[in-house]
């Protein structure tokens, strides 16, 4: 009887794992990505004043020049541009730490805390959002808008995987050499991956796009949530009064309930029977 209980104990254990395994395995992930961050931003503060200020002034000028030529971005998940002289000299732009790196966003109403990296290649899209080549980079300004991008659906890594369950009025931020750039979202459309007049830059206007592929397993569109720049201390002000909720919050109730619900099973099934009590 006692090993009868033991073999339902253990496929009890089991069966946890597997139901606490995606939140345990982004709770890792994210621990990975802060440490990539936490690099980046100790790099960022050795910089001089005017070491950042040259990097941001070349990150500028390139912006500059995107809005003369008016430049249209491709497909966010295309590719194919990555062997061109013109991309080559983008990935020297605010690349800080050597790594790709140009800057990280933070999305506090879905829990995203993300690098973003140079281009949108699958190599990059493993490790973290990308920025799309022929958008503005994020170092905001009018006339600017950059593009951000992300999976969604992988086992392992959220990434954009609760990117559609933004709303109108939520708050995204991106940090760029300790500079801190405040978004609200003002806009979320589900297009086919040929709308990428969506994603034009726009005369006077400060603004950021997130896209992920829709819907899940599928893929076959693109959702995209835009944002326009607002003054950070406001939207600091904000973020802080909002409620904790997302996928880690209630991965950590579950796994709070998984340990005690194993902890009752372990203690009922495992105990010592009253007969062997009585012969003790």
């Amino acid at each position: 009887m006692k090993r009868q209980r033991l073999i339902f104990f253990l496929f009890l254990l089991v069966g946890m794992g597997f139901l606490n395994y995606p939140f345990v395995s982004q709770w890792v992930n994210q621990r990975n990505q802060s440490k990539v961050i936490y690099e980046y931003e100790k790099k960022a503060e050795k910089l001089s004043d005017t070491g950042k200020q040259k990097l941001l002034g070349e990150a500028r000028n390139y912006n500059s020049k995107l809005r003369a030529g008016r430049v249209l971005p491709g497909d966010s998940f295309g590719g194919g541009a990555e062997e061109t002289s013109a991309y080559r000299e983008y990935q020297k732009l605010l690349d800080v730490s050597g790594d790709g790196i140009l800057c990280y966003l933070e999305i506090p109403s879905i829990e995203v805390f993300l690098p973003v990296f140079h281009g949108t290649s699958e190599h990059v899209l493993e490790q973290g959002a990308g920025h799309l080549f022929g958008s503005s980079l994020p170092v905001g300004g009018g006339g600017t808008h950059a593009v951000i991008a992300a999976h969604t659906g992988i086992a392992t890594r959220m990434f954009f995987t609760d990117l559609d369950q933004m709303k109108t009025g939520d708050l995204f931020f991106l940090n760029v050499l300790g500079e801190k750039l405040a978004y609200q979202v003002n806009q979320i459309v589900t297009v086919t991956p040929d709308r990428t007049d969506l994603l034009r830059i726009e005369e006077g206007k400060d603004q950021v796009t997130l896209v992920t592929c829709t819907p899940y397993g599928i893929n076959s569109h693109r959702l995209l949530v835009r944002g326009k720049r607002i003054p950070y201390r406001e939207a600091q002000k904000r973020a802080e009064q909002a409620k904790e909720s997302g996928f880690l919050i209630w991965g950590k109730r579950v796994f709070v309930l998984s340990i005690l619900f194993l902890g009752a099973a372990g203690f009922w099934l495992l105990k010592p029977s009253k007969r062997k009590e009585e012969k003790g």
